[in-house]
């Protein structure tokens, strides 16, 4: 990170909070106090970023943390992989009739409360997360691979090949009521972090380091693993 500042903001150790996502009755509402990856019903990945100074106002103030924030935003979508648009998403037609495009990472919500910050982020792709993370210094996490697969696609995309499942309670399930809806969203996650998902968490991978915190969020561990909501 060219600001060393910023480096300091983006790329120290998060302080991890123990409050969860937080839910309603069908949806969770994600209060992204707490360095998670979100993961939407339409397949959007957001993160949080927390981080807890030692001392009060140790690094920064609310301007100045949110300026580093949107230092790296920027740095990063001026890469060389963005500079020809290759990674630019489209997402829609605006009110003139011309197409709109999402930047690869927005920043979306920057506070500082005493000694933490929180920074939302939020990507045109699962993979802008990942390179975001990695361009930024960011170690909350150890996730590596991130996808998101809508069930009708998971056969072809043969995201639950070799994968076994189980329920939230424990008994283990087939892929067969995952592949035949399209319903769900399958998120295959390599590496350790916490994943929050919109809609309640039906089935994870078994066999691995993954536990459920609540219904709409997965704690990771290192390895690969999968969680499916609905």
């Amino acid at each position: 990170m060219k600001n060393r500042k910023a480096a300091a903001v983006l790329g120290i150790t998060a302080g991890i909070l123990l409050a969860g996502c937080g839910q309603q009755t069908k949806d969770a509402q994600w209060k992204a106090n707490e360095n998670s990856v979100y993961v939407s019903r339409d397949g959007q990945v957001q993160s949080a970023l927390v981080y807890s100074s030692e001392q009060f106002n140790e690094l920064y103030n609310a301007e100045e943390l949110k300026a580093f924030a949107e230092q790296a935003v920027a740095e990063y979508n001026a890469g060389p992989e963005q500079q020809d648009g290759a990674t630019t998403v489209k997402v829609g037609d605006s009110a003139d009739g011309s197409e709109t495009e999402k930047s690869p990472v927005t920043l979306t919500s920057c506070k500082l409360e005493n000694r933490t910050g929180y920074l939302v982020f939020d990507y045109a792709e699962p993979e802008d997360y990942l390179e975001f993370a990695r361009f930024s210094g960011d170690n909350t996490s150890t996730i590596t691979e991130l996808t998101v697969t809508a069930s009708g696609d998971a056969a072809e995309a043969g995201v639950l090949s070799g994968v076994s499942l189980m329920k939230p309670n424990g008994r283990e399930a087939g892929t067969e009521e995952v592949l035949k809806s399209v319903d769900y969203q399958i998120v295959s996650v390599e590496g350790a972090g916490t994943i929050c998902t919109q809609g309640r968490i039906a089935y994870i991978s078994s066999g691995g380091e993954v536990s459920l915190k609540d219904d709409f969020t997965a704690v990771t561990g290192e390895g690969s693993h999968v969680i499916i909501f609905k």
